[in-house]
């Protein structure tokens, strides 16, 4: 027994520390035992509280055994000849004391194949590129004592196999490896604490087989990597000090892992999570823990592989924590109902909400998504899920924003698109979305410079009470415009009566474009009165929707149709398209209220198409007049219908009653289609005496209506049979026994000796047919088809 002076370095100091008076130091002369006296170098295994020393003198047997309870006060490796190694043995155990490890002058490494006892509070000091390790059978508890331990040092603490519990393991610097393998579980018990300082990290490993992590990790600045190919489960409380701290995925598996974090997160400080999983999309991890009481910041910032992280729980959103998102990052909320904080999608990165989950953001918390200056990565947003939105939303740089089918949004807080630096916001709301939106600020499409913010209603509703506006849009279509698109049957739908749709901020008159693109767009006042002062631009159709006025007074332009299903649509300026049609449903109203003529290509009724001409409110002068028009204007219709339909509306017909060409409203023999073709009456019984049989010293003659411009009828076995016209053709044929119709017979020149008018001799004329003289008898007949 001797004292000896041993240099240790700390934080990379160098210090000089006396280990206490008495000292064993190993030389293994004899065996690998430590109860064999001339195993030591001084004649006599060690006493109860003495230090272990392996040193220069430490050479053979360095694979050492204990054989016996030994109770030393710590345990200093510095320059023995190859790796040290310590098992109990056969009735062997080892209480280490406050001297704990020292490795901080090693140049070999210590391995304990079984677990020592900590008899106190201690450090275990290991230096720059020495490993201190526990290989352990499977499943060993590795029992702490209640006690505090200081992994100091930046070299490595690795354990295979053990199961720490009871007491707590700091790590103030380097790394703590906790392996498993397809024979080999390891974790961290309940009764267990980690703590990760600045620069330190805890590292989990496996194949096939299980880490538990139950008990308390603490971040104090340090990192947690995980990585294998099983599932791990992490469910002891994390709590994130405000030096934060950094979880960090890493595997290659192909078998699509996802490591489930259900420990509660706590504290105040930034806690990084990185997802640098590869070879499998769903190689992430989950939250699926209660993390509410969390006031920091969820950063979701990986720099390599999947970088995907998931919300998969209730509680697990952190309603008062800050969430931010990175280049390339994405998080996910699976199909929960939870609460989340302020969140950040910056720099190209992503959030999703996943179909059937529930997303709450309270009020004074907000989601902006906005590539922050000077990044021109595009960020992201997709929604199919049930949104409950209090706090701020706002659409930035380089932001786009899909909401689909199934997305169910409803904001009470500030909405808003601004656009940056040439980069604009985007926010879609796709087919079977809805957006209602009931906060009491305008919505705001603010575009940056040399860039639009676009709001596009692609079949989604999206539904205000508020007015949209802008304070920085251009007036002129290109770039620096703030865009309310309608496409694809996308429904603006109104919640209160509006000033105008479309508002300009006091004091100027910059206000947001409206188009309407494919597929057009539906306005639905929900029985509101609300103006439209913009002039509306685009290819597209405007459909006006619901109980309730829209008042149109902007110079528009659009070029597609105007449908009116239900209130009224007021026309203040006599811009529709001249090529356009308009369509009305009874009931519904199309104001005429500019005063002069407006010009389209066709109008409908109730899916009727109708005559051509000037259209009008009842005693408006109109050349046509309906109910569903008012105002003093009119409308003048350029193309009239089919002749066939023009034809059932000027005789009185119903569509889907009597004007169909197979029905037969006077019950007199000839259908709609016969009387379309002879200039009938389908209302009235009577002969009108049109088709006419005479026998003439030339031969016997029919003379009946045909429709005007049916051209020359071509003879052929069966007859004369003329071209299709207005969607008739007609077959004059001749037979002298009733049974065979292919006797001659030609057309000669027309006689109307003693038949009416026609009713408009534009659509019908009389033409006459003859069979050549010399039949003793003879007869005639014309048979009407549709078909070509």
């Amino acid at each position: 027994m001797h004292t000896q002076t041993y240099p240790l370095i700390v934080s990379g100091a160098l210090f000089f520390a006396a280990l206490p008076a008495s000292a064993d130091t190993w030389t293994g002369t004899t065996s690998t035992a430590w109860n064999v006296d001339t195993n030591w170098q001084d004649g006599t295994q060690p006493a109860s509280g003495e230090a272990i020393v392996f040193d220069s003198s430490s050479t053979a047997n360095l694979a050492t055994t204990l054989g016996a309870a030994f109770s030393v006060s710590g345990i200093s490796v510095v320059s023995p000849t190859a790796t040290v190694s310590i098992a109990n043995g056969t009735g062997g155990s080892l209480t280490l004391g406050a001297g704990g490890i020292d490795l901080s002058a090693a140049t070999q490494n210590l391995t304990f194949t079984s677990t020592p006892t900590p008899g106190a509070d201690q450090t275990w000091n290991v230096a720059t590129g020495r490993a201190l390790t526990f290989t352990l059978p499977t499943n060993t508890t590795f029992n702490l004592g209640g006690k505090n331990i200081l992994k100091s040092g930046t070299g490595t603490l690795a354990s295979a196999g053990a199961n720490l519990s009871n007491g707590t393991l700091e790590i103030a610097a380097g790394s703590f490896t906790l392996n498993g393998n397809s024979s080999v579980a390891a974790g961290i018990q309940a009764t267990a604490t980690l703590q990760l300082d600045t620069g330190a990290t805890f590292a989990t490993s496996r194949n096939s087989g299980n880490i538990t992590v139950a008990g308390n990790v603490k971040f104090n600045g340090g990192t947690w990597t995980m990585d294998g190919g099983a599932v791990g489960s992490f469910s002891g409380p994390i709590d994130v000090s405000a030096n934060g701290g950094t979880v960090r995925y890493l595997t290659t598996s192909t078998g699509g892992i996802t490591q489930i974090l259900s420990g509660a997160v706590t504290g105040s400080g930034i806690f990084h999570l990185q997802n640098h999983a590869t070879s499998h999309a769903n190689n992430r991890y989950d939250l699926t823990g209660n993390n509410t009481a969390f006031t920091g910041t969820f950063a979701i910032d990986g720099t390599s592989g999947n970088r995907s992280v998931r919300i998969a729980a209730a509680n697990a959103g952190g309603a008062a924590a800050t969430w931010t998102i990175g280049a390339a990052n994405t998080l996910q909320v699976s199909n929960v109902a939870t609460t989340l904080g302020n969140v950040n999608v910056t720099l190209g990165g992503k959030l999703e909400y996943l179909t059937g989950g529930t997303i709450t953001v309270p009020s004074g918390k907000s989601v902006v998504v906005d590539a922050v200056a000077p990044s021109t990565a595009t960020t992201t947003l997709n929604s199919a899920a049930t949104v409950n939105h209090s706090g701020t939303f706002t659409a930035g740089r380089a932001s786009v924003v899909n909401l689909n089918t199934g997305t169910a949004w409803t904001q009470s807080g500030a909405f808003s698109l601004v656009g940056n630096g040439g980069y604009g916001a985007t926010v879609t709301l796709n087919t079977g979305a809805t957006f209602s939106y009931t906060g009491a600020s305008p919505i705001l499409l603010n575009p940056g410079a040399s860039s639009n913010a676009t709001l596009t209603l692609a079949g989604g509703t999206f539904t205000t009470g508020a007015p949209f506006q802008t304070t920085t849009s251009s007036t002129t279509p290109g770039t620096n415009n703030g865009i309310l698109i309608l496409q694809g049957g996308g429904t603006l739908k109104l919640s209160a009566d509006l000033a105008d749709i479309i508002a300009a901020p006091t004091g100027t008159a910059v206000k947001n474009l409206v188009q309407l693109g494919t597929g057009g767009g539906i306005i639905d006042t929900n029985s509101h009165t609300a103006i439209l002062g913009q002039a509306i631009t685009g290819a597209g159709g405007l459909t006006k929707a619901g109980n309730g006025t829209l008042a149109l007074t902007g110079t528009n332009t659009y070029t597609g149709d105007t449908t009116v299903t239900g209130g009224t649509l007021s026309l203040g300026t006599a811009t529709l398209a001249d090529a356009s049609k308009v369509k009305i449903t009874t009931g519904a109203t199309l104001a005429l209220d500019h005063g002069t003529t407006d010009t389209v290509d066709q109008l409908f009724i109730d899916g009727v198409q109708q005559l051509s001409g000037t259209w009008g409110a009842p005693g408006s002068g109109a050349a046509h007049t309906s109910a569903v028009f008012s105002g003093t204007g009119f409308l003048s219709v350029t193309t009239a219908p089919v002749p066939y339909e023009g034809w059932t509306i000027t005789k009185g017909l119903t569509t889907g009653t009597n004007a169909a060409k197979s029905d037969n409203p006077d019950n007199d023999g000839f259908n709609n289609l016969g009387e379309f073709a002879f200039d009938g009456n389908p209302l009235s019984g009577a002969t009108d005496g049109r088709i006419a049989l005479r026998n003439t010293p030339d031969g016997p003659t029919i003379t009946f209506p045909v429709r005007k411009n049916a051209g020359a009828f071509v003879g052929d076995s069966d007859g004369l049979l003329s071209p299709l016209v207005d969607g008739v053709r007609y077959r004059v044929q001749a037979s002298t026994d009733l049974m065979n119709w292919n006797t001659l017979v030609f057309e000669t020149a027309p006689d109307t000796t003693g038949l009416p008018a026609l009713s408009d001799a534009a659509g019908w004329e009389y033409r006459t047919f003859q069979i050549a003289p010399g039949n003793p008898k003879a007869f005639l007949r014309v048979k009407i088809t549709d078909t070509p």
